[in-house]
């Protein structure tokens, strides 16, 4: 299983980046696949709610072994 996480970057000033880190809380996936998706999914999201553009983010996938 896996959770989407970014890790959102924008230009604080002329200077300086401000990071935030984004967990998605519709997952787990079953598939790295389907992590990647909601991935772009969520830099859609993202980009059209906060009309914004030239972030950077850094993406992952997180593993996470889950029981039953």
């Amino acid at each position: 299983m896996f959770t989407a996480w970014l890790l959102v970057c924008a230009l604080g000033n002329q200077e300086s980046w401000s990071c935030y880190p984004v967990q998605d809380m519709r997952g787990p996936y079953y598939n790295r696949d389907q992590c990647l998706e909601r991935i772009d999914e969520m830099v859609t999201d993202i980009e059209n709610t906060f009309d914004v553009r030239g972030q950077r983010y850094k993406t992952k996938c997180a593993y996470a072994d889950i029981g039953t």
